[in-house]
């Protein structure tokens, strides 16, 4: 059943090949489309613009831990083989909305900040083609 009313964020996830990426923080999924300059000196003044293309990104933070299934180590592996990957925006729930595409994971971050801290990493993304929207079945 789907999900009723506000989403709670610590539900919405990342999912990478079907896996979650472990201890989140904050995660992130950004579409933007581009537009194209059709300005000449028939427009006048004012600028002039049609459709381009579409691209999207990927972000997260996440508490660094070593046993963690999908963590830093994982995306390690991943950017370091240039890795194509299943990216899953969701919260998996029968009936809830679900982002997906293809990524490749390009940058990875560990941070271990101040003392008596949690150590942590931040990773993103940029989508390979098509992104869509489906419903969780």
């Amino acid at each position: 059943m789907a999900t009723a009313g506000v989403i709670n964020s610590s539900d919405l996830k990342f999912y990478l090949d079907g896996t979650a990426i472990g201890h989140a923080t904050d995660a992130e999924i950004s579409l933007t489309a581009t537009t194209r300059d059709t300005s000449s000196k028939d427009t006048g003044k004012f600028r002039a613009i049609a459709p381009g293309g579409l691209s999207w990104t990927i972000s997260g933070s996440n508490l660094y831990a070593m046993d963690a299934t999908e963590g830093a180590s994982e995306i390690f592996s991943d950017v370091v083989n240039q890795t194509y990957l299943t990216v899953k925006f969701s919260t998996e729930v029968t009936g809830d909305e679900r982002y997906t595409g293809q990524v490749l994971l390009t940058e990875l971050s560990v941070s271990s900040s101040g003392t008596n801290e949690n150590a942590t990493f931040s990773f993103s993304g940029e989508g390979n083609g098509a992104f869509s929207l489906e419903t969780v079945s």
